[in-house]
């Protein structure tokens, strides 16, 4: 039995891909799943602009790009355990019922061919792989340095500074990220985790309409 959740969690279409992944289709999210906390006061293009640089290198149809940017009430199905008994799923739930909430996957973004690692751009530059359009984030403002094993987080310089875990990162020192690290680019907050506890949050029946 399906039901509805007040989560405001998007890409439509990625919060669709993780409810429906298999074991191989959550290894390929990535390590670590990162999710931005859309600022309360940030430009009303902020999530829009956020979303489009997710699908960009998601392999989706243009055709289809303005029904998945709908950042709305999720779907979700019974799960077998209740997040709550989880401290890390109490705590990402808690957080995503809060605010609306933007999910990026790791895995793919930024990868050479070839190459172990791929870097993923974070800033405010339309070229930015993950484009925070807010006045306290620079046009090149942070990194994540993404293998199958692990992330690390890397502040290039950036005008108004990263945050990890509330400690100011120092510029292009490479910072281990572990699931549930809070991270902060300029004001725009969000956070770090396991794709499997993800999947779990959204699929509990929580906060039923």
């Amino acid at each position: 039995m399906a039901f509805l959740s007040s989560l405001r969690v998007g890409p439509a279409s990625v919060v669709e891909r993780l409810l429906k992944a298999g074991a191989a289709e959550i290894a390929a999210l990535g390590p670590l799943v990162l999710i931005v906390r859309t600022p309360a006061d940030a430009p009303y293009e902020f999530t829009e602009t956020l979303e489009r640089s997710i699908l960009a290198t998601e392999s989706i149809p243009t055709a289809v790009l303005e029904s998945v940017l709908v950042t709305s009430e999720i779907p979700t199905v019974y799960a077998p355990s209740d997040p709550n008994n989880d401290p890390d799923q109490a705590a990402m739930l808690a957080e995503l019922s809060a605010a609306p909430h933007t999910i990026i996957p790791l895995g793919n973004r930024g990868r050479l061919q070839g190459a172990a690692e791929r870097v993923i751009t974070i800033g405010r530059s339309p070229e930015a792989q993950v484009l925070l359009l807010e006045p306290s984030v620079s046009a090149r403002h942070a990194e994540l340095i993404v293998t199958d094993a692990a992330t690390r987080l890397v502040d290039v310089a950036s005008k108004n500074g990263t945050l990890h875990n509330g400690s100011e990162v120092r510029p292009y020192d490479k910072v281990w990220l572990q699931p549930m690290d809070r991270v902060q680019f300029g004001q725009v907050e969000g956070f770090v985790c396991d794709a499997r506890a993800l999947r779990a949050v959204l699929r509990y029946p929580n906060t039923l309409v």
